[in-house]
Order: C-alpha cells, then sequence, then structure tokens
C-alpha cells in the first residue's frame, strides 16, 4: 500500500498501480491476501523468465482468483491481524529494551562515562591540549583513558592480567565447511560480537597435518586482530565448541596466567565496550577501509577496568540474564507473527472462504 507520504510519488513500469473498488475490497485485506504463501506459489508458477529476474504478465496477474468474503468479514480479518501484529510489535520493543538495559546496566556496573572521545571544538580558533591526553600526532584526538576515567574500579593493563595472545594458523582450506571428524580452520567470521559460530570453518585437506595447539577449547576469548575498522578487535567468550578446530592466523587467543586475574567470559563483555572500542580504533593501522590491523602490542597495552572476580561474575550472570529475557520476548514476537499469519491463512483457506 503506498503510504502518504509517497503521494504524488513516480515509480517505474514494473510496478503497476492500481486504484481498489472499495465498495468490494478493503485494500488492505488485499495487501494481507498478497502476503500469503499460497498466492506468493501460484504466482510463481505464472511467471517467466530463465534469469533471477522473472516477471508475470499483468493481464495474468489481474486473472488471479482470490478469496472475497463480504466486506465486514474482510473487516474482520484485518482487524484481528492488526490486532496480533500490535502484540508482536509491543513483545519485540520489550526485547529491545532489554537488549538496551543490558548494555546500559555494564557500563553502570563499571561506573564509566560514555562520552564520545572526540572533542567539538569551535574552528579557526587556538586551543590548548595536554600532551599527556594526545593519543596520537596529526589529529586533535582525545585519549579514550581521558574520556572515559572515572569508573568505580581501577584501570588496567590488559597485558597484566593474561599472559599474552596467541594467533593461528591460515593454510589454504577447502571452502566447504568440515564434516564432525575432520579438522578445519575458523573463518573470521567465526568471531563476532556476542556470539561464536563454529560452523563459520573451512575444511583442512589431508595434505596438511592439524596443529593440536592452535585447537580453540571452550573457555577461550578470542580477538580478531584484523577486519574492517568496527570489527577489528571484536571479542567472544567460546562457551562450548565441537573438536578440532583450530585458530587462523587473524585471530588472537587470551593466553591464561597461572594464576587467573579476570574471567574470560567478563573480559570479552568489557573489550566490546565504547571505552574500549575507542581504544581499539584509535590503534588500529591499516589503509583498507575493509582491512584494519591491531597488534598484540597494541592489544596489551589496553586499559579496562577490573572488578574482583566475584564482582565479575555477578555482572556476567546479570548480563546473561537480561540478554536471557531479551531472546526470550524476540522469540515469542516472531511465534505471534507467524500466528497472525497463519490464523489469517486458517480463515481464507480452511473454512470455505478460499479456493
Amino acid at each position: 500500500l503506498i503510504p502518504g507520504a509517497l503521494d504524488g510519488a513516480i515509480v517505474t513500469n514494473d510496478f503497476p498501480l492500481y486504484a481498489v473498488d472499495a465498495t468490494r475490497l478493503l485494500a488492505e485485506y488485499l495487501r494481507l491476501i498478497t502476503s500469503t504463501p499460497q498466492f506468493r506459489d501460484y504466482c510463481q508458477t505464472l511467471s517467466k523468465g530463465t534469469t533471477n529476474r522473472q516477471r508475470m504478465d499483468e493481464q495474468t496477474f489481474l486473472a488471479i482468483p482470490i478469496p472475497l468474503p463480504p466486506l465486514a468479514e474482510q473487516a474482520r480479518l484485518v482487524k484481528a491481524h492488526t490486532a496480533a501484529l500490535a502484540e508482536a510489535e509491543a513483545t519485540e520493543a520489550r526485547a529491545r529494551a532489554g537488549e538496551q538495559e543490558a548494555a546500559r546496566f555494564l557500563e553502570t556496573a563499571l561506573g564509566l562515562q560514555t562520552q564520545a572521545a572526540q572533542p567539538k571544538l569551535a574552528t579557526g580558533k587556538l586551543h590548548f591540549v595536554r600532551f599527556a591526553t594526545m593519543e596520537r600526532w596529526g589529529e586533535l584526538f582525545i585519549s579514550p583513558l581521558a574520556a572515559g576515567s572515572g569508573g568505580k574500579f581501577p584501570l588496567v593493563r590488559l597485558g597484566d592480567i593474561i599472559a599474552g595472545l596467541q594467533n593461528g594458523w591460515s593454510p589454504k582450506c577447502h571452502t566447504r565447511p568440515a564434516a564432525a571428524d575432520e579438522w578445519a580452520v575458523l573463518k573470521l567470521g567465526a568471531v563476532s560480537f556476542g556470539s561464536f559460530d563454529e560452523m563459520a570453518n573451512k575444511a583442512l585437506p589431508t595434505i596438511f597435518k592439524a596443529k593440536p595447539e592452535y585447537e580453540v577449547q571452550a573457555g577461550d576469548v578470542l580477538i580478531s586482530r584484523g577486519n574492517a575498522l568496527s570489527l577489528v578487535g571484536a571479542a567472544v567468550f567460546v562457551k562450548a565448541t565441537r573438536p578440532r578446530l583450530m585458530l587462523p592466523d587473524l585471530v588472537f587467543r587470551a593466553v591464561w596466567p597461572r594464576e587467573q586475574k579476570v574471567d574470560g567470559a567478563f573480559l570479552a563483555e568489557v573489550l566490546r565496550l565504547p571505552f574500549l572500542r575507542r581504544q581499539i580504533e584509535a590503534v588500529a593501522t591499516g589503509t583498507s577501509p575493509s582491512m584494519k590491523k591491531v597488534t598484540k602490542p597494541a592489544l596489551l597495552n589496553l586499559r579496562l577496568p577490573l572488578p574482583p572476580l566475584a564482582e565479575q561474575a555477578r555482572i556476567v550472570a546479570r548480563l546473561d540474564a537480561l540478554r536471557a529475557e531479551a531472546r526470550a520476548a524476540r522469540t515469542a514476537a516472531g511465534h505471534l507473527r507467524e500466528s497472525a499469519a497463519r490464523q489469517f491463512r486458517t480463515a481464507l483457506f480452511s473454512t470455505g472462504i478460499g479456493h
């Protein structure tokens, strides 16, 4: 349906426009009809073309039969469907609110300021900046530490709480994922914010001997060392994984010291904070927009807040609970949408209204 904001707009001949006879058909009812799988499948059988750009003759389209109950019944079906979608949207809104609450909770729990690191300065005027707050020569950029100071817990170097960073191996692999009994090398996409995807891997050819020292283990924290700027330094905590998956060259693994000072799940959470993202992006190098890199020394020099281990565990548990609630709400919203569509189809095609 054309919204009011597009009244008078111009469309191409691939999109013929129709005026609905309001004495027989509600426009919103027609929109719902054309969204059903039955209608789409029927259109597909009538379409022609050898490429992925198939077309249907307009007269053929106009000849398609549709269920046409009385206007009152059309209005009832539309109203029921709209109410169900409104409930789904309200549930989706709760999911978004839960995700936002989780993001705020972590910063609040650590007492971090969230102001932008880039100062807003008037042009054409002389400004004085403390040398200690300069991140690099050639651009005026306030240090992330200065911009994010004032937290509840001391800032420590990453290199002081882990034993080091290990990166893996990237031989030329098959393009297919590995079978369960094969060795494989993770793709860079296996490491993303908030999730570890063990299925993002490439099977290791049998001409290569596997290197078990690079095998990913549950409890690992993985950090991408090369990616687009918004993803370089992306961190994930591996809760569980299938065996025989190896680190690629573009992914670091945190090496734990004998006396562990930081919980792995907590470390992965902190590395996603804007406070840490500013630090990571400030030290990323590379001329290609699609591939920036961070070095081991640069990552080990990151400063992050470090609560006691018991507090780290409490924070992670609360984050897990908030995200679980958000996921449940998002799943429920999806089920509500599916139910609304199913009920509409059932009313049309299972009660004698449809064909």
